[in-house]
């Protein structure tokens, strides 16, 4: 209650004891991970007031309730809905044949945050590279307080947010900006969120928040970068996980529209881009979300 009422961020630690109630297992760290069984089980069940035959499951109830939670996430959307405006976002003018990045065409998100108030960014210390800074250099950088330095000018009203290289806690603060109301894009090298699988299949995937992952330097493609920035197991993780949409552009005019794209949707959705230009191509075809 107290948490509520307070206007600033609040931490609450529970001080929690193992097994309590049930004086066998109570505080014992050999019953973490373990099951209980057999007459322990309903000697349990008895001493928490449930008298259920533990012999007798439901099968299909069982099966149904994996599969909806696996496939689908919360039935209830916990999120609230994104503010939007009527601005219609300006797409750049690539030129059929000529060489784009298509990391650059990131920037496109100035023109999307005008038409979506609620877009917030965040970063992993490498807001250039990424080229979030767009957002940055339009809004400021979030700060609990009014500050400036050389590198950046820290607002309350900022629309970015440097993580610092926690790729993990990234991924969590942006879950929890999704169920507020925001729609968070993060991004950072495509390499480096297998650092975070897990915080986004347990935050992102499976309760199906509608999270923007941007991995920009996917591949092999990441010249001066080197191997240790390669990045090829990382489409593998991020399609199998449940409830995420995987977009790779083929172009810079692909990405722009599929940025489009993601933004209007309501799930967890994923784009690797490159560093190293590809060509243009001509486009005469619309882009689907879940068709190649």
């Amino acid at each position: 209650e107290k948490a509520k009422r307070r206007k600033k961020p609040t931490s609450i630690i529970a001080k929690t004891v193992k097994g309590k109630g049930v004086e066998c297992m109570e505080n014992k760290a050999e019953w973490h991970g373990s099951a209980a069984k057999g007459c322990l089980l309903d000697d349990l069940r008895k001493s928490l007031g449930e008298h259920r035959d533990s012999k007798k499951i439901d099968e299909e109830a069982l099966k149904n309730f994996i599969i909806k939670s696996w496939s689908t996430g919360s039935k209830k959307q916990r999120h609230r809905i994104p503010e939007t405006t009527d601005y219609i976002p300006k797409k750049t003018n690539y030129e059929k044949g000529e060489l784009y990045s298509t990391r650059d065409a990131v920037r496109y998100l100035g023109e999307l945050s005008k038409k979506y108030p609620s877009i917030v960014t965040l970063c992993s210390d490498l807001t250039g590279s990424t080229r979030t800074k767009v957002i940055e250099d339009e809004y400021g950088t979030f700060s609990m307080r009014e500050n400036e330095t050389e590198y950046m000018k820290g607002s309350p009203k900022g629309r970015h947010i440097r993580c610092g290289i926690r790729e993990q806690n990234m991924a969590g603060i942006s879950s929890g900006l999704a169920t507020c109301g925001k729609i968070p894009v993060m991004a950072t090298f495509d390499v480096f969120y297998n650092r975070m699988l897990d915080q986004i299949r347990q935050s992102i995937a499976i309760p199906k928040v509608p999270v923007k992952m941007i991995g920009t330097h996917a591949g092999l493609g990441v010249e001066q970068d080197g191997s240790s920035h390669q990045s090829v197991s990382v489409p593998t993780y991020m399609a199998a996980m449940p409830n995420v949409n995987c977009w790779e552009p083929a172009c810079a005019s692909e990405t722009e529209e599929i940025l489009d794209i993601m933004m209007e949707s309501n799930e967890p959705e994923y784009i690797r881009l490159t560093r190293h230009p590809v060509e243009e191509i001509d486009r005469d075809y619309k882009i689907v979300s879940g068709k190649g």
